[in-house]
């Protein structure tokens, strides 16, 4: 697998029409303060985004930290028909399998997830350079993905990394469902095959479920980690085991309440043995051990809408717990986040560590 191959795509397949689609009528922007405990602003972020513009999506983050301005392409990618049954995608785009609300494993080409928050408030995850092609047949869709992170050094996570990926999304059973098998090459070599569903249990209950088995994908700062502390044993070159299980609810006493539940095993993340190997809280990166369940209630209340998520640590009891408040009205957004820990010295989720994000979207 080559990069130029992928560069020369790029050049063999732009077709000029689809930009002339783009309008100017469909922009957006979102402007982010991000704050830790009561200190001042962290981060202010402006995110702008293009979305309908015909073939075109476009996603834009300015970051200014500390009187540093930087632009980020978030996404940029064309997305065009190719006949009746076949579709065309060529940018830099985020790709979704998994049918999860809150872990994702199946979400193989955005492996650092993970990295940034599941919830992803802040607008942190970015695509990647790919071309992805999807065929079209009753209920069914093949998806053939290409992606070369070819402008960076692979981290072991999905940055700098060559992926190919085949999908199949199908109905069947009662079920609709989503079959991933992904192979990525750079500095670990890796292999993933996994499985989503959803199924509806009855009129106002929703199930899901995700397995996946990936050999030797160990996330960079956990195999950092355990290499630091000399506990990166042979163990590591093996297949580990990910699932995600969960039922979303919307009583039939109140339609505007959503009630999800998900429970999530990762056989990547660190043993007890492996933490108290490494010293514990090593980095900043959330979502280290094994296992976690996401509990979340989110009601409407007209043009507000009230949030309380919890991502609750099995392995050690902590905690990450999120209340937002979202009001919206004639095309602009507010957005309103205070994120808080409950843990002990040691956990991975500390007492003490506050954040809050303030997010402003309108409409142009």
């Amino acid at each position: 697998m080559t990069r130029l191959s992928f560069i020369a795509l790029i050049c063999l397949v732009g077709p000029a029409h689809a930009f002339a689609q783009t309008g100017v009528d469909c922009a957006s922007a979102t402007v982010g303060l991000d704050f830790d405990g009561d200190s001042d602003p962290q981060a202010t972020q402006f995110l702008l985004g293009r979305y309908g513009c015909g073939a075109v999506t476009l996603k834009l983050k300015a970051v200014l930290e500390d009187d540093d301005l930087e632009l980020k392409v978030q996404e940029a990618f064309v997305q065009t028909n190719l006949g009746e049954a076949l579709s065309l995608t060529f940018g830099k785009a985020i790709a979704t399998y998994d049918k999860s609300q809150f872990f994702r494993p199946l979400d193989v080409v955005q492996s650092d997830r993970l990295n940034f928050d599941i919830r992803d408030t802040s607008g942190a995850l970015a695509g990647l350079p790919q071309v992805a092609i999807a065929h079209f047949g009753g209920s069914a869709t093949t998806r053939f993905l290409f992606s070369s992170d070819f402008k960076n050094e692979p981290d072991g996570a999905n940055q700098g990394l060559d992926q190919v990926v085949m999908s199949h999304a199908g109905f069947a059973g009662g079920a609709d469902y989503e079959l991933v098998a992904r192979y990525a090459e750079g500095n670990i070599n890796t292999f993933s095959l996994g499985v989503a569903a959803s199924t509806a249990l009855n009129d106002f209950a929703l199930s899901y479920g995700t397995i996946i088995f990936q050999r030797d994908v160990r996330r960079f700062d956990k195999r950092a980690a355990l290499a630091t502390a000399g506990a990166l044993g042979s163990a590591d070159d093996t297949w580990f085991p990910q699932f995600a299980l969960g039922v979303t609810v919307n009583p039939p006493f109140d339609p505007s309440l959503s009630l999800t539940l998900e429970a999530f095993h990762d056989g990547t993340g660190l043993t007890e043995s492996e933490w108290v190997a490494i010293g514990g809280g090593f980095g900043p990166l959330p979502y280290l051990r094994q296992n976690y369940l996401g509990i979340s209630a989110q009601r409407s209340f007209g043009i507000v809408d009230g949030t309380l998520s919890e991502i609750y640590n099995v392995d050690d009891g902590s905690s990450n717990i999120r209340l937002g408040i979202h009001f919206e009205r004639s095309g602009f957004d507010v957005n309103i986040v205070r994120e808080w820990s409950i843990g002990e010295t040691g956990d991975e989720f500390v007492s003490g560590d506050m954040k809050t994000i303030l997010e402003m979207r309108f409409d142009l």
